[in-house]
């Protein structure tokens, strides 16, 4: 039987130096939005449609601890559509199609920000928790919480960020790993008790190698590396602005130049009425990791 006290302690400073695997997660955005529209902060609806109402998302993960990392956002095909890979110096974004662009490390301070790593810490202070039995997950040995929710407790969760705070202080429960204190699985769930969110490991690796090449990536001769600079001045380009005047190694100025840009397109569009934001569309995953789908014990 797990020692409840030393898996709590583990909680507090997960044990790990490495970490790669596989997560799976999956969202009701309805249940998650009459969620946010009970918590007392949220004061404002969106706007826009609204996505699918379940969505599921598998990406894959090579984390070193305060270190280097790369995540892979897998397309519903199975084809990696989005890459990030932080080398330690510089962060390079690579999507499926488009432009490449690589940004200073100092510039990209989020770049694992709503990457699912379960770290447990997310939990602490803002929910109270109940050892369960104990139980394997990923071919490890585990223990299960079930997590209560802790009303008014939201100080750990980003103020911006109302979605985590209604996923992250809902009640439900937690799979979490004896050795490394990591959760394996962590399903929050609404007052009636059905499932609002899910993110779990499908594979998991903890402590092994990562090797250097993972955290490489060797760009096609027919796709060029962009900075964030050079972006920005083809877009004011394509705007119709005079750009000869800016140096283009002058990342202040060029940022300056956008900002200009689009505040002088904010005064153009204000008689005509502000736009909304509009939300963006998700897609549904159907691809090598067979899809999740609600929870067994989901009933309407």
């Amino acid at each position: 039987m797990a020692d409840h006290g030393e898996v709590a302690l583990r909680m507090l400073d997960p044990r790990w130096t490495t970490l790669q695997g596989t997560v799976r997660a999956w969202l009701h955005h309805g249940r998650i939005r009459r969620r946010m529209a009970e918590s007392v902060e949220e004061t404002e609806p969106g706007h826009g449609p609204s996505p699918s109402e379940e969505v599921e998302t598998v990406t894959r993960v090579w984390v070193e601890r305060d270190g280097r990392s790369r995540i892979e956002v897998l397309s519903p095909h199975g084809r990696v559509q989005h890459t990030v890979i932080d080398d330690g110096r510089s962060v390079l974004t690579v999507p499926e199609q488009g432009q490449i662009m690589r940004t200073d490390r100092g510039q990209s301070p989020v770049q694992m920000q709503g990457v699912w790593t379960g770290d447990p810490r997310a939990l602490l202070g803002v929910v109270r928790l109940r050892f369960g039995p104990d139980e394997s997950m990923a071919g490890r040995r585990a223990v299960r919480l079930e997590v209560l929710p802790c009303a008014g407790e939201r100080g750990s969760l980003p103020a911006g960020d109302p979605v985590a705070r209604a996923v992250m202080t809902a009640g439900g429960y937690a799979i979490v790993d004896t050795r490394t204190g990591l959760l394996l699985r962590f399903e929050a769930r609404d007052g009636d008790g059905r499932p609002i969110s899910r993110h779990e490991f499908v594979t998991i690796e903890v402590d092994e190698p990562i090797a250097d090449e993972v955290f490489t990536y060797e760009i096609p001769t027919e796709r060029q590396e962009r900075t964030p600079a050079e972006i920005q001045l083809e877009m004011l380009e394509q705007a119709g602005l005079d750009v000869s005047g800016l140096d283009r190694n002058d990342v202040a100025a060029v940022r300056h130049a956008v900002d200009e840009h689009f505040r002088q397109m904010r005064e153009e569009q204000a008689p005509q009425g502000a736009m909304g934001p509009v939300a963006r569309g998700r897609r549904a995953l159907a691809e090598t990791v067979a899809p999740l789908g609600p929870p067994p014990d989901d009933v309407d």
